[in-house]
């Protein structure tokens, strides 16, 4: 018999080889059908929702928290939400319904996990929720959310894995634009609504949208209904106008950019059309975060297209134009809150207010002590004759009180000639009213020694509270000054495991009434978030996972400029992809002025997950 022909591998044989042994940027379970394939639609359907239907749910929910205990809440249990439960709830659905998919994948052999380092950052972070709910001093909270916020570790997660399924499930130009026009959909719908808040006819204080909104046994007091919103503004459906602006920083660039690229007219008009509603409420809203997160993104386009704007000059041209035109109109909105943040980072607190400030108070057994101007007042009473009463300066030296016609009595020393004082007792119980020039301060002399009694009746032991930074600088961004020099040290305490997620309000110093006095706040505001989605997420689930996130993030936007560098943007695939990249950079900047919520965090988590997605797409082209 002859020598037996060795028979060569097909074309495809070898490519189908070459895939299984070459490093790419996927791992295929056996049987598994090709890349270039899409999933059903049905499997894509979870995403939509994700991305773009959540954001726009409102709904009323009544529930119970127990709230009873803590010092700067009152003792109410039951309270009333629209904006944020069934948003909660729905996130979780979401995860659960993808979970099954993945099973049903997985069991099928059609699973496929793509190969990138990016699970690596996204999973410590994953990790990092876990262990900071397992041990939370606040383990309610830190699974349901606090009240009105319901973004719990479940929530979190759900981030986290519908991230990944996204990831995992975004192949085709076909998927892609089934998340775009789910997302121009929605987006547009949300557009017109905030108009309709502008122009102070709020579908939802029509009838008809009232109805909408709240359940059936609720019907018949709708006429009682009415939201807290200032008329005018657009709130649309994300509960406060700064997170309008934040979500939006998203979808401009993204709309924009397809604006300038499409060529066919009649999609040109409908990209130009939403981008333009964009802009509107951008403006509409009034927040100086989302322009500085839309500035951001406009830098980071120059970087990116540089000599290529040449080519798409007109159509720049004209949104540029839309945008102007837009801005002009709402010039008289818009500057009031470009200069008041403005005018924040560069007057100091002492000048924008003219009454005195405090450093601090200190309840310190039998010694109630008050600072001003660095000089603090200590006057130690003996608690069981609060008669017998001295009073010291820092360096321990005695001073005296002189008595006034009114019974008060004022400090003989004209370094604290602002105190006035006065000793009553009521029922049995012995207070102290000092008086800081115009503002009262109640303390009452218990057994355990003088606290702080506070507008809800209850008593307060008070400490100087730890700062770090923006001294003079309280009102910086809207108070956030205030805000996050109080936050920044309990990064400390949570360098490896945070607090537990939505538990941010039980770790600020909610006692820490002097700062809120000199910033000019209602001394019993609740501060419930630090209006900086990076801070929020170092206290709530540790600076390690903190970390996680950032180099998620900066490994994301490191890669797709080096990706989007060099390219044409002549397919459909880069130019939603570049644009998805923009609006991430703009959404990241206007995060340190903002926080993460279920109203746009989903949308968020879910764009990034297609832009990921669709960069392991044209790396695998470039391979190809």
């Amino acid at each position: 018999m002859g020598k037996k022909k060795k028979t060569e591998p097909s074309k495809k044989e070898r490519k189908s080889h070459s895939n299984m042994t070459s490093h790419s940027s996927v791992w295929q379970m056996s049987h598994a059908p090709s890349l270039d394939k899409g999933y059903h639609w049905f499997q894509l359907v979870p995403i939509v929702i994700f991305i773009a239907v959540i954001i726009m749910i409102v709904y009323m929910k009544t529930f119970t928290a127990p709230m009873r205990g803590y010092y700067w809440h009152s003792e109410k249990t039951n309270f009333t939400d629209f904006f944020s439960y069934y948003k909660s709830f729905c996130i979780i659905l979401m995860a659960v319904l993808v979970a099954i998919m993945m099973i049903y994948r997985t069991v099928t052999q059609s699973l496929f996990i793509k190969k990138t380092k990016l699970y690596i950052p996204l999973i410590i972070y994953g990790v990092f929720i876990l262990l900071s709910w397992a041990l939370s001093e606040y383990p309610y909270f830190a699974f349901h959310g606090f009240s009105e916020r319901f973004e719990g570790s479940p929530v979190l997660l759900s981030y986290v894995f519908m991230t990944f399924y996204i990831i995992n499930s975004i192949n085709t130009e076909k998927n892609i634009k089934l998340i775009l026009y789910g997302v121009g959909i929605s987006s547009s719908l949300l557009g017109l609504l905030g108009i309709s808040q502008f122009l102070e006819r709020d579908f939802f204080q029509t009838t008809f949208g009232k109805k909408l909104i709240t359940p059936q046994y609720y019907l018949e007091h709708i006429d009682k209904l009415k939201f807290n919103f200032t008329q005018g503004e657009i709130y649309q459906t994300v509960y406060n106008i700064n997170y309008v602006s934040f979500y939006l920083t998203l979808l401009i660039p993204l709309f924009g950019f397809l604006f300038i690229t499409e060529k066919k007219l009649i999609k040109k008009v409908i990209y130009g059309g939403i981008t333009g509603l964009l802009l509107f409420n951008l403006i509409g809203a009034k927040s100086s975060g989302g322009l500085f997160g839309m500035g951001v993104a406009f830098i980071m386009a120059l970087i990116i297209f540089n000599k290529k704007l040449k080519k798409w000059w007109k159509s720049i041209a004209l949104i540029l134009a839309v945008a102007l035109i837009v801005f002009v109109a709402g010039y008289n909105i818009i500057m009031p809150e470009i200069l008041s943040a403005l005018k924040s980072t560069s007057v100091s607190d002492q000048e924008l207010s003219q009454k005195q400030f405090i450093d601090y108070f200190d309840t310190d057994y039998d010694t109630l002590t008050i600072s001003c101007n660095d000089e603090p007042l200590s006057l130690t009473f003996d608690l069981e004759d609060p008669n017998d009463l001295l009073v010291k300066d820092k360096n321990a030296n005695s001073i005296n009180l002189i008595k006034q016609d009114d019974n008060s009595y004022k400090v003989d020393d004209p370094r604290f000639g602002m105190y006035t004082f006065k000793f009553t007792s009521e029922n049995g119980k012995n207070y102290i009213l000092a008086f800081v020039e115009e503002s009262k301060w109640i303390f009452e002399i218990t057994e355990d020694g003088i606290l702080f009694y506070n507008a809800l009746k209850k008593l307060v032991d008070l400490d100087p509270i730890r700062s770090y930074g923006f001294e003079n600088q309280l009102n910086l961004g809207s108070g956030r000054g205030l805000i996050w020099s109080r936050s920044l040290p309990l990064v400390k305490d949570h360098l490896l495991v945070g607090s537990g997620a939505d538990t941010y309000v039980f770790e600020f110093p909610q006692n820490d009434y002097a700062a809120k006095y000199n910033a000019n706040w209602p001394i019993y505001n609740i501060v419930d978030k630090p209006h900086n989605m990076y801070l929020q997420i170092a206290i709530n689930t540790g600076l390690i996972s903190l970390i996680s996130v950032l180099v998620l993030f900066g490994s994301y936007i490191i890669w797709s400029i080096k990706l989007y560098w060099k390219n044409q943007f002549e397919d459909f695939t880069s130019i939603v992809g570049v644009g998805i990249f923009l609006g991430i950079c703009g959404f990241l900047a206007a995060a340190m002025v903002n926080d993460s919520t279920v109203s746009v965090a989903p949308m968020f988590w879910g764009l990034l997950g297609v832009g990921i997605a669709i960069n392991l797409k044209l790396d695998k082209q470039a391979q190809d």
